[in-house]
């Protein structure tokens, strides 16, 4: 008799990412004299309640999360120490941020496909009563 695997999750795969670099960022400002800012901070709380609403409701997180990355992206929080930036003028988008609105993207496609249908409005879609 076969044992049947576990669907590995890969749509987690944005958020844990994320994890590490706080983990990392952590690891460098125990290690050096770097210091957290306001941002870093406001980071970490955004990536903490993420996280809880990845494993309490995933399209609540595929929103929220979307929404932590869009604001990462523009500069107004950040998950790691170092900022990167790509632009002119004093003005861009962070790269790190990027990627990861990319990958989510790309994992969540069906949890965003069904944000905006009616079956998700009504609680998804009906059964078949025989």
């Amino acid at each position: 008799m076969m044992k049947k695997l576990r669907k590995i999750e890969i749509n987690i795969l944005p958020l844990a990412i994320s994890i590490l670099l706080v983990l990392v960022s952590i690891g460098i400002i125990m290690t050096s004299q770097y210091i957290f800012d306001t941002k870093h901070y406001i980071g970490i709380a955004c990536l903490t309640l993420s996280t809880i609403l990845y494993f309490v409701n995933k399209k609540l997180y595929v929103i929220f999360f979307t929404l932590t990355l869009t604001l990462g992206l523009l500069g107004l929080l950040d998950f790691y120490v170092t900022t990167y930036r790509i632009g002119f003028a004093g003005s861009g988008i962070n790269p790190i941020f990027l990627g990861l609105i990319i990958l989510l993207f790309v994992v969540s496609k069906e949890q965003m496909s069904g944000l905006n249908s009616k079956d998700a409005e009504n609680g998804g879609p009906k059964k078949k009563e025989d």
